[in-house]
């Protein structure tokens, strides 16, 4: 992983993974009047000409601290990349342009 702090804050960044998901948190020494969500939606292995590919998206959802609101939803980012790691058989529907929809937030 790569960060970039474009900030004058220091942060501390805490990563872990259930038997689910991806679980992470983010500490400062400066207090957030936001806290943040971060989401993987439309999460999709797909087989082409013999090679595996992941495609999903990565989503923000921004809260303010104080009402508990949510102030923004913004697409960070859409992934489509080769992956390199084996994936089950099962995992892929085998159709035209072969996919299966694995998980979705």
């Amino acid at each position: 992983m790569r960060f970039y702090n474009p900030t004058n804050q220091s942060f501390q960044i805490k990563v872990w993974v259930t038997d689910k998901h991806l679980k992470g948190a983010i500490y400062s020494d400066t207090e957030m009047p936001c806290s943040y969500h971060i989401e993987e939606r439309n999460h999709q292995f797909l087989q082409k000409d013999g090679k595996n590919y992941r495609q999903n998206e990565i989503w923000r959802k921004t809260y303010d601290k104080v009402t508990g609101q949510m102030i923004k939803e913004e697409l960070l980012i859409e992934n489509f990349s080769e992956v390199k790691y084996p994936i089950p058989p099962e995992v892929f529907q085998h159709s035209g342009y072969e996919f299966c929809v694995v998980d979705e937030a």
